[in-house]
């Protein structure tokens, strides 16, 4: 079962998902998106657990509705928190976007850091 509360300006959902696992997220600031959200949240449970949706399925559809783009930049601001240099962190982020563009990749190894790639108009570098 599934309910919204308010707190301040916004208004919280709590549910359960399907496994049983009780959650509360911050929704919105209007009541009636936060109903609506609520409900949809306890019909895709109900949904899981009667069968018609795979879990996979919808953690796939999740995480489909997030540009790739932002993904990047969070990894970005995540490898410079943790301490790698801003020219690292730039260059895996450039390779990452070559290779989601389907650019010119010439092999990609085990390692992020096997990687090879080549720029437009980079010349061929001796082997």
């Amino acid at each position: 079962m599934a309910s919204v509360r308010k707190g301040g300006n916004r208004h919280y959902i709590r549910y359960t998902d399907a496994d049983g696992v009780r959650h509360e997220s911050e929704s919105y600031t209007d009541k009636r998106v936060a109903e609506r959200r609520c409900w949809e949240i306890e019909h895709e449970a109900e949904q899981i657990k009667a069968g018609p949706i795979d879990p996979k399925e919808l953690a796939i559809r999740q995480h489909s509705a997030h540009p790739i783009a932002d993904r990047l930049e969070d990894f970005r601001k995540h490898l410079e928190a943790k301490g790698d240099t801003t020219k690292h962190a730039k260059t895996i982020i450039l390779a990452g976007s070559i290779v989601l563009s389907g650019g010119p990749v010439e092999a990609i190894g085990g390692r992020v850091d096997t990687f090879t790639f080549r720029r437009p108009g980079m010349r061929q570098s001796p082997a």
